[in-house]
């Protein structure tokens, strides 16, 4: 072995070595000094071999190695050097790890070597060891000042250079080969102070504290190392010691035995004395250690028991304001005290008394705690002087006497105190532990960050006696107990309402404090003690089931609400009271308390047997408002099953959860007879959204079968002017009363067809069951129709009244209303409709409605399709003529986009010839008899428009036509079109038939009017009218161009959804096929087909000019 040397010829400790064969291979033991023998290595002659023949080899090498070092280089090396820190540095292993193998297995092989050999200089001279020896705690300031204040075992101790060897310390706290000694052991050596020595001892302890902190004050504070002036050492933590006095203690005698500690001048060291529980020389502790011992003993001399109140009440003339801390130890002085009724008379603490009627001008706390019989009331005269009351009022309340019902704050006094299971909290008991198992409360004692263990109940609250108060049920004590609540509730008992838990974990990072609700604020919340009134009855509940009167509140309502007085709400305090307990104010009750109170309503139904008209009408007034307090899009109850409200069925009320609800009256009536339905004011949607309830306007099937169908007549015509006449009032009347639904009903009224008949009977169709009601005079079917926006087309049903040849229109007027998005106005809808011409005017007048704006509306209604004028609409058709749409094939029955109604019809031009397929004449080929039971309507399905290729591919481009004579005469064609006609009339009292509807409904229009815009008239399966243009050909192929004169053309713009197409293919034949379309010009628009211009003819209305 080999050790470098310095220029000092000591040890160099700078640089590690490998093993060495004559040359260094890669083992690296991490060692100072240089290890050579001759190894037998591996083939790259950088590592010792490993194969099986050269291992015993090499291991006999190691253990030579390591025995030579026990035996022979440790020590030498260390006697050598005269035992110098560079020579203990240079044997043990560096701080730097071995490399694998090899190196490793020859450093572990040495540390073991030198656990068994002395080779560590101790304090008095002799070589240690390392099990020998004794380290110091670690993060000591300095070891030479350590080994200074210390007395120390000089045999076991190493020398301050030696531990303070970075290597040498690691290799022997490694494993535990040395012993550590503790903070308590070392403070067990070290030499007590001396005024010569105070000054190192504090800045060694000083400069010790700030590399480990709170951990050495804590035990400095059981032990006797606090020097007084007079030399002796205290224990900060068994008596009292204090810092010298300074000018502000002069009201304290000079000649008090109080221990005085030395305090050298070192900076820091006042903050220090401070942390170890020396206090400064004040008033607070002659109190807590002298005065209050005096007065807390019930045998004291009543001479010192005098002169020790004369004291404390010289320091409640100089004290400044209240002290937290000395609280408690003022409570604890005993007072003379009587019972309520003066037959008892004792000493207590001041903490547990009471000030007297005597003394409040109230008798409040005598009413609430007298009957417990106890002797807790201050008995002392009262001085008759106000000035001299207020002061002694102000000393007794220094000492803990109150005023109020106490408060118990129940804080830890130690930083691990009341910790969460603990059994020693002041306040466990039934009440407590019923407490601690609430959710809120459950959470807030779990920490966030996985501490279960070092949970704290930091502070809560508990009234004196609140649960024996609350249990009396004595209304008078209860309202003495809500009135000091509401006196004090901001200042004294609303900060009690929260309690914290708090974690002490040591690693716990962020706010360690969690609040939830007190247990004084659950005794208040959960259990009954609120007095109220209920009819005329009195009784006591929990403040969430307590109510405060409103003036507007019916008396119904009253007489079932359990209502505080008003005096309780009125007095000073009341109304922030009954904010904080959550009492529910009949003026803005809450879904919760108008749910209990309606479920209140049902119990008194059930315990009569049956409803009556007060029940009634009080359930209804609660459904109303529980409607009104919901939000506009309530989130839905959890257990609408749950909830029961006010239903009619059959006749009779009763309450049910979830019944059914409908707010059309003949809806209500008819299905009232075969399931519950709500009996509550209409158009309660918000309560109907909450209950999740089935609302029978959006889910029974209704069909209109009108008989005695009126078509074109007097009585027809008659309706329909009126009707027109009252439009632009509607309209403006909306305009004026409710903006917002301007759009909806002038769209609606544009699209309003009418059928008028004798007899009208509705069919109603829901949950497997029909009902008909023949005793329906109106009726409006509608149907969304989606355009540039979605609007509502209608068709209105209504019965003529054979006593007045008229609508019935009070309940029209009601539906209407409805139909235009505004129920509100039904009334005015009504009267509109009913008024003569000048009354109608004379109503407008009085809403402020002008006759511009009737005007106006008028204007307004006369427009066509989507605001749009009909060569708008044929011009966003013709720019489509070269645009070819992508959308996929789909029925061509959809909803389509909305138009108005139709104006009168113009005359018919003559229809240019058509072109397609060649026809032979019907004179050469009579047409066969129509066998109806094989004739099939059918709905056009529609793809992508494609022009066919081939010859004629300019005729379907709008190109040049054909030039050549039609073999079809016009006659010919007539007959053609009659005979679809007629097929197509037959089979749609066919449809109307099978559908359940009346026939009579389909009208041949153009058999009696060849100049009619449309063939026939009939109604769809939603019960709205359609019109019917039937176009007929010999060809079996249904995508044949076909003719639209200008007035059909016209009509198609204005139904829109409402025009059908009846295309009839192979017309003469024995079962001609009918393929129908809706709306012909919107699937044009979307592609699906196109308009041909190959004829197209303008006029120009040109006015002449001069010259």
């Amino acid at each position: 072995m080999a050790v470098p040397l310095d220029e000092a010829c000591q040890p160099q400790t700078d640089e590690t070595f490998p093993l060495h064969v004559y040359f260094p291979t890669e083992e690296a033991p991490g060692l100072h000094v240089i290890v050579h023998a001759e190894w037998v290595l591996g083939m790259d002659r950088r590592q010792l071999a490993a194969t099986p023949e050269a291992r015993p080899y090499n291991q006999m090498l190691l253990a030579h190695v390591v025995e030579f070092l026990e035996n022979r280089v440790a020590v030498d090396l260390v006697v050598r050097s005269r035992a110098s820190a560079a020579a203990v540095a240079a044997v043990v292993p560096a701080t730097k790890p071995p490399s694998a193998g090899a190196g490793a297995q020859l450093r572990q092989l040495w540390e073991e070597a030198l656990k068994r050999t002395r080779f560590l200089p101790v304090v008095d001279g002799s070589l240690a060891r390392p099990a020998d020896v004794c380290l110091l705690p670690p993060r000591m300031p300095s070891l030479a000042q350590a080994h200074a204040l210390a007395v120390l075992d000089g045999s076991r101790t190493l020398r301050p250079d030696i531990e303070e060897l970075a290597a040498a310390k690691k290799f022997l706290m490694s494993g535990s080969v040395a012993r550590v000694m503790g903070v308590d052991e070392f403070l067990a050596h070290l030499k007590p102070p001396s005024h010569d020595s105070i000054s190192d001892y504090y800045r060694f302890l000083l400069n010790w504290r700030d590399q480990i902190g709170q951990q050495l004050v804590a035990t400095l504070r059981m032990k006797s190392r606090v020097l007084t002036t007079s030399g002796q050492l205290v224990t900060p933590a068994g008596q009292p010691v204090f810092f010298p006095r300074g000018r502000s203690d002069s009201s304290i005698p000079e000649d008090m035995p109080v221990p005085i500690a030395e305090v050298p001048p070192i900076e820091g060291v006042e903050a220090f004395l401070k942390d170890l529980g020396v206090r400064p020389f004040e008033w607070r502790d002659l109190i807590r250690d002298f005065l209050v011992r005096i007065l807390a003993d019930p045998k004291a001399d009543p001479e010192e028991r005098h002169r020790a109140m004369f004291g404390l009440r010289a320091y409640h003339q100089v004290r400044q304001s209240g002290n937290e801390e000395l609280a408690p130890v003022l409570g604890r002085v005993l007072l003379l005290v009587r019972s309520a009724d003066g037959t008892r008379r004792e000493l207590r603490a001041a903490a547990e008394v009471y000030f007297g009627a005597d003394w409040t001008r109230s008798n409040d706390l005598e009413v609430l705690y007298g009957p417990f019989g106890r002797a807790e009331f201050l008995d002392v005269e009262v001085a008759q002087d106000s000035d001299c009351r207020q002061v002694d009022i102000s000393f007794y309340r220094m000492l803990g006497v109150a005023d109020h019902p106490r408060l118990d704050e129940a804080k830890p006094a130690d930083p691990y105190g009341y910790m969460v299971g603990h059994y020693r909290h002041p306040h466990r008991g039934p009440l407590f532990d019923e407490w601690m198992t609430q959710p809120h409360v459950r959470e807030a004692a779990q920490c966030p960050q996985g501490h279960p263990q070092s949970q704290q109940l930091r502070l809560s609250y508990q009234l004196d006696r609140h649960l024996d108060l609350i249990e009396s049920r004595d209304e008078h004590r209860l309202f003495a107990l809500w009135r000091q609540f509401a006196t004090r509730w901001g200042a004294t008992y609303e900060p009690a309402m929260e309690a914290i838990f708090r974690c002490v974990h040591g690693s716990h990072s962020g706010d360690r404090n969690r609040t939830c609700e007190s247990l004084f604020a659950y005794t208040l919340r959960s259990r009954p003690w609120v007095p109220v009134a209920r009819g005329p009855n009195t009784d006591v509940v929990r403040p969430e089931d307590a109510w405060v009167d409103a003036t507007d509140a019916p008396r119904r309502i009253k007489d079932r609400i359990p209502r505080i007085s008003g005096t309780m709400y009125q007095m000073h305090g009341g109304a922030a009271l009954v904010a904080a307990l959550g009492l529910t104010d009949a003026g803005r009750p809450k879904v919760k308390d108008l749910l209990a109170l309606l479920n209140s309503i049902a119990a008194e139904a059930d315990e009569l047997g049956e409803t009556n008209r007060e029940i009634e009408l009080a359930a209804r007034y609660v459904q109303r408002t529980l409607d009104d307090v919901l939000d506009g899009e309530p989130k839905p109850h959890p257990a609408p099953e749950t909830v029961r409200v006010l239903a009619s069925h059959n006749g009779r009320s009763t309450f049910v959860a979830q019944p059914l609800v409908a707010d059309d009256p003949l809806l209500r009536d008819t299905w009232e007879r075969k399931f519950p339905v709500l009996s509550a004011e209409a158009r309660l949607n918000r309560l109907v959204r909450y209950l999740s309830l089935t609302k029978l306007d959006n889910v029974v099937t209704a069909s209109a079968m009108p008989y005695g169908h009126h078509l074109y007549d007097a009585p027809s015509t008659a309706v329909h002017s009126l009707l027109d006449d009252v439009k632009p009032y509607l309209l403006a009347l909306v305009r004026a009363e409710s903006l917002r639904a301007e759009s909806m009903a002038r769209n609606a009224l544009k699209r309003l067809e009418l059928v008028i008949c004798d007899s009208l009977v509705l069919r109603y169709e829901y949950d497997g069951v029909t009902v008909e009601r023949d005793d329906a005079v109106c009726y409006i079917a509608t149907r969304p129709e989606r355009g540039g926006r979605t609007n509502q087309i209608g068709t209105a049903y209504l019965e003529l009244d054979p006593t007045t040849g008229a609508p019935h229109w009070f309940p029209f007027g009601r539906q209407l209303a409805q139909h235009l998005g505004t129920p509100a106005l039904a009334d005015a809808v009504t009267m509109l409709l009913t008024a003569k011409a000048d009354d109608r005017q004379r109503m407008m007048t009085d809403r402020q409605i002008r006759p511009k704006d009737i005007t106006e509306a008028r204007e307004q209604l006369g427009l066509t399709a989507d605001d749009d004028e009909p060569g708008n609409i044929l011009d966003s058709l013709l720019s489509q003529v070269d645009r070819q749409a992508s959308t996929p094939p789909v029925n061509a029955t959809t909803a389509p986009a909305s138009a108005p109604m139709s104006p009168p019809p113009s005359s018919t031009p003559a229809a240019a010839k058509p072109t397609g397929t060649p026809q032979h004449s019907l004179a050469t080929t009579p047409p066969a008899t129509v066998d109806y039971s094989k004739v099939r309507i059918v709905d056009g399905q529609l793809g992508e428009f494609l022009p066919p290729t081939g010859g004629n591919s300019q005729s379907w481009a709008g190109g040049e036509i054909s030039t050549a004579p039609s073999v079809q005469s016009e006659a010919e064609k007539r007959q053609i079109g009659k005979r679809g006609e007629e097929v197509v009339f037959h089979k749609e009292r066919e449809r109307l038939r099978e559908a359940g509807k009346n026939p009579d409904l389909v009208v041949w229009v153009s058999n009696d009017d060849e100049l009619s815009p449309f063939d026939i008239q009939s109604v769809d399966a939603d019960d709205q009218l359609i019109y019917i243009e039937v176009k007929s050909t010999k060809a079996d192929n249904p995508d044949e161009p076909f003719y639209l004169s200008q007035a059909e053309l016209l009509e198609a713009s204005l139904h829109g959804s409402r025009y059908y197409i009846y295309r009839v293919t192979n017309a003469v034949a024995e079962a001609p096929t009918i393929t129908r379309v809706a709306d012909p010009l919107r699937k044009v628009k979307e592609g699906r087909g196109r308009l041909l211009l190959d004829r197209a003819r303008m006029t120009l209305a040109l006015s002449k000019t001069s010259e």
